[in-house]
């Protein structure tokens, strides 16, 4: 492509797309670059398999968040990347915009009891972090949860779920929420931006995927009262009240607790008769040393999406997978190395 500038790679576990996007947005922001690919890999490693095993974390029957027989996770491998920009660059650039980042919230958990003990005042504070007063929780329509089909982690992300949404969400209202985890397992180190592509895709289509292999609704969160439910069938997404933007929050918890939280919207391809002429990098820069917040101006958009799943070796047939409810997921190849699960 004829690129040049800063290369990083960084690991925090689940959360290590999302940190990544943190990172790209923030140089873009201060101006340090003008364009930023932000990807995610993750394949099957043997190690990685015993230590879930040994930790009890993996599922012998199936990835089925939120539900009562969650006994734990399905590790998948999964390629992705997003194209980001400046909204403003964007604009002035006339790129195809996929979508509007308008929040990041990160936080760690600090110390907690185990590093498989995730922390719910951790997972709060980073939500809390990705809102203010021009973003306001309140506006929420969806929230895609990081939810692996773990009993403790799904647990305590419900708990986090419904003390901070409570507040926001009109009595007698409650919003959706999901996890591409049932559809193609815990692509480990991409899986927030597998998260996000979804939610963004989502966005476009105005429609809610349902969640597969849900059998009965674990019986430990009283649904009747949370802000939340969970879909088992297609849900129409509609516009938001007073021409505001649809909008979503996206979840990726790291083991040893590295928490992120995105707030996504839609574009509205209305704005683009309002693009201003194309900001230079010193005027970013003077705009950073007084601090980043969640202005307009300092939204950063998704130019581009590439995504490589099981079942789905683009962003379109990602997309009729999740709508489809088929699941992909099957066996291990006879010629692969198998690692017998330890109970």
């Amino acid at each position: 492509f004829g690129l040049s500038g800063p290369f990083l790679s960084l690991d925090s576990a689940c959360a290590s797309s999302l940190q990544a996007l943190l990172f790209g947005a923030r140089a873009l922001q201060t101006g340090q670059i003008d364009m930023a690919i932000v990807g995610g890999a993750s394949d099957c490693k043997p190690f990685t398999l015993v230590l879930f095993s040994f930790s009890r974390a993996l599922s012998a029957t199936g990835s089925h968040p939120f539900d009562a027989d969650a006994d734990g996770m399905i590790c998948a491998e999964g390629y992705v990347s997003i194209v980001l920009k400046t909204l403003d660059r964007a604009l002035a650039d006339g790129d195809p915009i996929q979508a509007v980042i308008r929040g990041l919230g990160v936080s760690s958990d600090g110390r907690g009891k185990s590093l498989w003990a995730p922390r719910k005042e951790g997972q709060i504070k980073a939500m809390q972090r990705a809102y203010g007063p021009d973003v306001e929780m309140s506006s929420l329509q969806y929230v895609e949860a990081h939810a692996t089909a773990t009993q403790v982690g799904d647990a305590t992300e419900l708990q986090t779920l419904a003390e901070i949404l409570a507040p926001h969400v009109p009595p007698g209202e409650k919003i959706p929420i999901g996890s591409v985890k049932a559809n193609i397992g815990h692509t480990l180190e991409s899986a927030g931006i597998a998260s996000l592509i979804k939610t963004v895709l989502s966005l476009q289509h105005g429609l809610v995927p349902p969640i597969v292999n849900l059998r009965n609704l674990n019986p430990k969160v009283d649904w009747d009262s949370a802000p939340f439910y969970v879909p088992t069938t297609s849900v129409p997404w509609p516009a938001a009240r007073s021409g505001q933007p649809r909008r979503a929050g996206v979840n990726a918890f790291g083991i040893g607790g590295l928490n992120m939280h995105v707030i996504l919207e839609e574009f509205a391809e209305s704005r683009r008769g309002q693009a201003r002429s194309r900001p230079s990098a010193d005027s970013l820069s003077s705009a950073a040393t007084q601090g980043i917040n969640k202005k307009e101006e300092d939204a950063v958009a998704v130019v581009g999406m590439g995504c490589l799943f099981p079942g789905a070796l683009d962003v379109e047939r990602f997309w009729e997978l999740l709508t489809s409810g088929r699941d992909p997921k099957q066996s291990a190849p006879p010629d692969r190395w198998r690692l017998a699960v330890v109970h």
